[in-house]
This record gives C-alpha cells, structure tokens and sequence, in this order.
C-alpha cells in the first residue's frame, strides 16, 4: 500500500518496549497505528465467534485518540469550539468474515493489529479522516471506515468555519482520497416499523456529555436483533450481527443524553428488502439514523475450532 510511510522502516521496529505503536506524518494530515491483537474477551460466540459492532466501533475510535495528539485536527480545539462526528460510513471486506481469519491472524501480541489513518476530505467547516484496517501479514484491506467531523461552538452547538492552519488549504486539492459524505435525505419511518424504546445510561455518555458514537450502534444491533427473534422481519430470524454486513453508513442527526428515553426504529428497505435501516428518536426527533447493506450469503457459522475455545 502506497502511504505517507512507504519509504520508513517497518512501523513494528519503531518505539521499543510499547505494545501500541504510532507515528504521524510531517504534515500531520496521516498516522500509522499498530495495536496488540484481540483477545479472548473481544469474540462473542453468540455472533459466531466474531467481533461485535459495538466492539469495532471503540477499536476504531481507539485508533484516533492513539494520534490525536499530533494530529492536525486538535489545534482548532479550544474552550469555545469542540469537533461533533455528523457521518460515518464502515465497509466491511470479505476477509473479515474468512473463518478463522480474527482469532487466528489478529489475535494476540504476536499478531498486531495494522492502522493507516489520515485525511481524506476537508470542507469548510469540516473533515473527513479514514481508517483502512490491514492485515499486518499481507496488507490486504479488512475494514474501511471514514467519519467526517464538524467544527462547532460550544455555546451555539452550531458549525464554524476551521481556521487554514498547517497549509490546510493547500492539502484541500492534494489529499489522498476526495471521500464526500453527504446529509441523508429526510428520514420516514414507515409504521411497520419494529420499536425498542430503552433509557439512556450515564455510561454511555462521552467528554461532550452527550451519548458516544459506539452506543448508538449497540442499540441499533439490540433492537434489531430483538425483533429478528420476535419474527417481525421478513429475512431475518436470528442476532443480526450473525449475518455479513458489507456497507454500514451512519448519520448522527442531533443529541442524546442521559436519562433520555430514546426510541430506536428498525425496518428493512431496499429493492430486495434486505437492506436494515434504524431511526433512533428523543422526544419524537431523530437524533440518529443508520442503513446497513448485506452481503448475498447465509448468516456465519462459528468455527468448531472457536467454539471450542469459548
């Protein structure tokens, strides 16, 4: 893969002793990351063996507070600004769901877990930084993740324009990867629609008191899987995370806090019907909404070799 980094040694040889390896590229707008592999805490056998959503979620944003220090981004971080993720999109490549392939290929010291991370866009008052997960081995692509961030007034909670710092406005044209992601359309809940109504937990909450992007997430994979079992969908019957999600694109539409009573909303859509879509509401408002694209293929079955394991 063609990086910032191609010409530097091996990330692995770099910071003796550390189990998380980093390094930041001289214009601060890329990062190479290694972490220690999984763990046997990290796999959930009633998934079949596989990582959770919610627990992909928190690797991927582990990942960014790795780097954030040397990033670009927190120099526009002030006592009156802070950064809000309005959109996330996550695909998933089908190595990710080779058996075997986490447990034994991204588990433990041994085998690290392989970040690049950097810039792809940058708008007016906000960003987009991509994470592409790797096999440390081969460099093929596992998992692609990009989120754009807005700069916001905390007093306001409205956006502000980033200040053209670190020759922004030059690596506007120059940046590895143009990816745009757009505001959905006007969200419609149809009334078939299956409901989950839950309460907000202090737990839950991030450093800007409102609720942390991998909650919305694990509400979304509760909701649906609850009324997969129930029977109220058409394709499927079991914990949806059992089956091969290829395309997840997110949009954060408002806030949550705790305490609140939220509403999340899950139907299927799309012309074969097989696609997920959630609609998480407070006080009759979306604050949150998610499709999710599968793959054509049967749920996954877990691995005698990891069921055993477990």
């Amino acid at each position: 893969m063609d990086t910032k980094f191609s010409g530097y040694p091996d990330i692995g040889s770099i910071q003796p002793g550390r189990l998380i390896k980093y390094r930041v590229s001289v214009d601060r707008f890329a990062a190479e990351v290694l972490l220690p592999g999984f763990s046997y805490t990290d796999f959930d056998k009633k998934i079949g063996g596989k990582l959770s959503l919610w627990c992909l979620a928190k690797l991927l944003e582990c990942v960014g507070s790795v780097v954030i220090g040397n990033f670009f981004a927190p120099t526009y971080i002030t006592k009156d600004t802070t950064l809000f993720v309005a959109t996330r999109r996550i695909e998933f490549k089908p190595l990710f769901y080779q058996k075997r392939f986490l447990y034994e290929a991204c588990c433990g010291v041994a085998t690290p877990l392989r970040f690049y991370y950097y810039v792809s866009h940058i708008g007016n008052t906000s960003y987009t930084v991509t994470h592409e997960w790797i096999d440390n081995k081969t460099g093929e692509l596992i998992v692609k993740s990009s989120t754009k961030a807005v700069l916001v007034n905390k007093t306001t909670r409205k956006p502000k324009p980033i200040p053209d710092m670190h020759g922004l406005n030059e690596h506007r044209q120059c940046i590895k990867d143009n990816t745009v992601l757009e505001k959905p359309d006007p969200v419609v809940i149809p009334d078939n629609a299956f409901k989950h109504t839950l309460k907000a937990l202090h737990s839950e909450c991030d450093s800007n008191d409102h609720i942390n992007q991998a909650s919305y997430v694990s509400w979304c994979s509760d909701a649906a899987s609850l009324g997969a079992i129930r029977g109220h969908f058409k394709n499927y019957t079991k914990h949806i995370e059992r089956y091969q999600m290829k395309d997840i694109v997110v949009h954060y539409l408002g806030e949550a806090h705790a305490n609140n009573i939220v509403t999340v909303n899950v139907w299927e859509g799309g012309k074969s019907g097989k696609q997920l879509m959630f609609a998480v509401l407070v006080c009759e408002k979306v604050v949150f909404f998610m499709h999710v694209d599968m793959y054509d293929s049967l749920p996954v079955d877990v691995s005698p070799h990891l069921e055993s394991m477990l």
